[in-house]
């Protein structure tokens, strides 16, 4: 705590413990993102791995390719021509 004198306190005093507690925040509310996030991506993995080869087939996916579409890394030279 900064004071001058006569006891008046600085107005940034205690600025630090604010500051400590926003990062601290911050850094549990990234987290509660990522985890919400990696849930999504389990869960849809979980279901298009319940899909049937035809079912995968049909909407152009291998069982080996679900990892990649769920993550949004398949381009559009990747996809079959009939299946555009």
């Amino acid at each position: 705590m900064t004071t001058y004198g006569m006891g008046i306190e600085h107005p940034d005093a205690g600025s630090g413990d604010r500051w400590f507690g926003r990062r601290i925040a911050a850094f549990f509310g990234r987290a509660a993102v990522a985890w919400r996030y990696r849930n999504a991506v389990r869960r849809t993995e979980r279901q298009l791995d319940g899909f049937s080869d035809q079912m995968l087939a049909d909407i152009g996916l291998t069982r080996g390719g679900i990892p990649a579409a769920v993550a949004g890394r398949i381009n559009e030279h990747e996809i079959p021509y009939w299946s555009r």
